[in-house]
């Protein structure tokens, strides 16, 4: 099973996000211990290789995260997938996948399916969190058009 690209590097930003701007106070310097060469051969993200992090975006990332453990078809599942990524990407100890995989008692296999298929899931949850804001934005026009007044004229003396 693949990865989605654009959620993973999502993820990626989410967690230099969560240990720069959440968690030092916007204080930069800090990066997640995340590698990137552990998933896929690439390179390596360091201090000197910040990621730019968009805080509206990473809102909604960790709201989306938040959102796989209430998963209404099986929560059970939707907390291993929570669990799961925030032990990929949020970790600070600088384990391999491999490692990662042994704290979490499943195999390195398994641990790329959880990613596939919280990948799968996040990728739902803000497409449906942007439908969401599109119909409350529309609504929030169309009420706004509904309530506004006319301008009254100004007299001129």
């Amino acid at each position: 099973m693949q990865r989605i690209a654009s959620i993973h590097e999502r993820l990626q930003r989410w967690a230099v996000w969560h240990y720069t701007s959440r968690l030092s106070g916007n204080a930069r310097g800090l990066t997640s211990a995340w590698d990137a060469v552990r998933v896929d051969g690439s390179a390596n993200i360091g201090p000197d290789t910040l990621i730019s992090s968009n805080d509206q975006e990473a809102f909604e990332t960790e709201a989306a995260v938040g959102a796989l453990r209430t998963s209404a078809t099986d929560p059970q599942r939707g907390r291993r997938l929570a669990e799961t990524v925030r032990a990929v990407y949020l970790q600070r100890e600088g384990r391999s996948l491999e490692q990662t995989a042994g704290v979490l008692h499943i195999t390195r296999r398994a641990l790329h399916l959880r990613l596939c298929e919280a990948d799968r899931e996040l990728a739902r949850e803000l497409l449906a969190s942007a439908a969401r804001k599109a119909d409350a934005a529309v609504r929030d026009l169309a009420l706004a058009a509904t309530w506004r007044r006319p301008a009254r004229e100004l007299e001129v003396d």
